[in-house]
Parts: C-alpha cells; sequence; structure tokens
C-alpha cells in the first residue's frame, strides 16, 4: 500500500498535489472567479480520476489564465471562455506518459463538457509531460 491519501480533493490543499486557481481580472469578477474556480475543480478532478493518483505527479496552469491575462466572460448568464485554457499534466512513468499522450485531445474535451451551458471559444488543451522533462524546460 502507498502512502497516499485516496480520498484527495485536487480542489483541496491537503491534496498531495494542488492547483492554484488564479485571480481573473474580469468586469463582475466574483461571478466570473466562481465559474473559472469550479472549473479547475471539476478539470482537475477529473484529470486526477482517469488518469490516476498513482501516475501523477502533478498538474500546471500555463498559458493567459496562468499569466492572469485569460478572458472570461458572462453570455446569456452562461459562462464564456475566450481564451484557451492550458494544461499540463505531469506524469511519473513513461507508460503512463505513453498511453495519455495518446489521450490528451479525449481529457480537453471531457474538461469541456463538464460546465453545462458553457461556451468555449479557446478551448481546454491538457499537455502531458514525463517528470523528468520539467528540467529541459526553459526558465
Amino acid at each position: 500500500m502507498d502512502n497516499h491519501n485516496h480520498s484527495i480533493d485536487p480542489c483541496d490543499n491537503h491534496g498531495f498535489f494542488h492547483l492554484h486557481k488564479g485571480i481573473l481580472s474580469t468586469p463582475d469578477s466574483s461571478r466570473t472567479q466562481k465559474w473559472w474556480e469550479d472549473f479547475l475543480c471539476r478539470s482537475s478532478a477529473l484529470i486526477y480520476h482517469r488518469v490516476g493518483e498513482e501516475n501523477i505527479k502533478g498538474i500546471f496552469l500555463c498559458g493567459s489564465f496562468a499569466r492572469g491575462e485569460g478572458s472570461l466572460a458572462e453570455v446569456g448568464g452562461c459562462p464564456a471562455f475566450l481564451s484557451d485554457i492550458d494544461l499540463v499534466l505531469v506524469l511519473n512513468n513513461p507508460e503512463a506518459h505513453r498511453i495519455y499522450w495518446a489521450r490528451r485531445t479525449e481529457l480537453g474535451a471531457a474538461c469541456e463538457s463538464l460546465l453545462p451551458g458553457a461556451t468555449f471559444i479557446g478551448h481546454p488543451e491538457v499537455g502531458i509531460l514525463l517528470y523528468r522533462e520539467l528540467s529541459t524546460l526553459p526558465a
């Protein structure tokens, strides 16, 4: 048996990884911030459960939303994600990398389906890296 807590919520600070939700600087930010947090929590939970805790080292938010430049608006009372949502899934073994590299588009599409009524002009994208590859990325 490993030492991980198998009842972990990826959006909880007590998990083995935590996805920082960031702050949006958009009009009506309390409502859009709630949609943003809901999307990130649901997406990270979906990825966590599909891929499995034993394979995951972490999930990173990259791109415009990570820089605080992502666009999220309200259209007809529903969220409209105007910017791409770039998530990077860091895996700890080559076999998991091989499997989920082939399924990365499927993971992004599954994340997109998590908020009923939401519009995605910029789509969720899930990149896949091995933990050992992180040191080769530019700073």
